[in-house]
């Protein structure tokens, strides 16, 4: 019973993504959207990229491009956007919780 309910929590806590590169188009979902960019970043390096991050939970699949946080690189141009309107890069890092994240992984690590 605990397991199934453990089970459901992470099932709502994922974040859902759009990837897309010049390689691959992307749809997933992830728990931890940080480790995940950096990971779909390092791993599809090519000259045009962008990824879409639903940070509403109740965001249709097929509005994820139009009412989320998105960064997009072109020939080594970054342009980070939320709801449309471009912001800055520490703006994005604030929406996603990714200093929070990193800072709580390497106090477990410790």
């Amino acid at each position: 019973m605990m397991w199934q309910k453990r089970l459901q929590k992470q099932k709502k806590s994922k974040t859902k993504y759009i990837f897309v590169s010049d390689e691959a188009d992307i749809l997933g979902e992830s728990i931890n959207i940080c480790e995940t960019v950096r990971n779909l970043w390092t791993y599809y390096k090519c000259d045009s990229q962008s990824i879409f991050i639903a940070v509403n939970k109740n965001i249709k699949t097929h509005q994820i491009r139009e009412k989320s946080l998105s960064l997009t690189d072109i020939n080594g141009i970054k342009t980070y956007k939320y709801l449309n309107k471009i912001i800055t890069r520490k703006e994005f890092i604030i929406f996603l919780d990714c200093d929070k994240q990193r800072e709580t992984e390497n106090y477990k690590k410790h």
